[in-house]
């Protein structure tokens, strides 16, 4: 299982990233253009990582809602997008551990700000430059404004982390166009982050990590 740590995410690919685009800048000659502006809102779906081998714990998460917007911009004949967005997750932890005496359910429900930095494939571009499909591939940095969690009983101490980064993958499919202005589609991503909480049933290094899926409308402006 692939293993995200925050050392890895801070000390490799934000820096690899960062100077990718630094070098791109030095090579573009100074050349400006508008962004294209994508707004979005969906269905998210995810939360905490968990050790699915260890019988005492199991979880169940729940859609919620996610919106944002984001700008891409160009760098030597590259597209870039960056922009900042909102999700809300929620989960249910059931804990089955009668001989440690932690028998309940814990639910957690937070609150994300995203800053993702992503590099995007246009596929099968029109005369004007338009892109029917896109994939992207990137970075992304969150902080948990809220967090609401909750116990039902007795249940084992836990910690919850307020930021993370990791990976970010996904596509993006505008098949119509409304008043040759804007691009009406679908939006789909990927995210798998560094650990933000831990327990004693969560404490492996491939667990507790931040990951998310978003489904949702997308339109973007020209």
């Amino acid at each position: 299982m692939l293993t995200i740590s925050t050392r890895f995410v801070t000390l490799v690919l934000l820096p690899v990233f960062v100077s990718a685009l630094l070098l791109l800048a030095g090579c573009s000659g100074g050349k400006t253009l508008t962004p294209k502006i994508t707004k979005y809102t969906g269905a998210t779906y995810g939360g905490i990582i968990e050790d699915t081998e260890v019988d005492a714990i199991s979880s169940a998460t729940y859609p919620r809602i996610g919106t944002g917007v984001r700008g891409e911009f160009q760098l030597a004949n590259q597209t870039f997008e960056t922009g900042i967005g909102w999700n809300w997750l929620a989960q249910e932890f059931e804990y089955n551990d009668p001989a440690a005496g932690f028998v309940g359910t814990r639910t957690l429900g937070y609150h994300q700000l995203r800053v993702p930095l992503t590099w995007n494939i246009p596929l099968f571009k029109d005369a004007r430059g338009r892109a029917p499909l896109i994939f992207k591939l990137g970075v992304s940095g969150g902080a948990t404004l809220g967090a609401c969690i909750r116990n039902s009983s007795n249940l084992p101490n836990y910690d919850f982390t307020t930021l993370d980064a990791g990976l970010q993958a996904g596509m993006a499919v505008f098949p119509f166009q409304w008043n040759r202005k804007k691009d009406i589609g679908m939006l789909i991503e990927f995210y798998r982050g560094t650990s933000i909480f831990e327990d004693a049933y969560i404490d492996a290094p491939d667990y507790g990590n931040n990951s998310m899926i978003l489904i949702g409308l997308a339109i973007r402006e020209w």
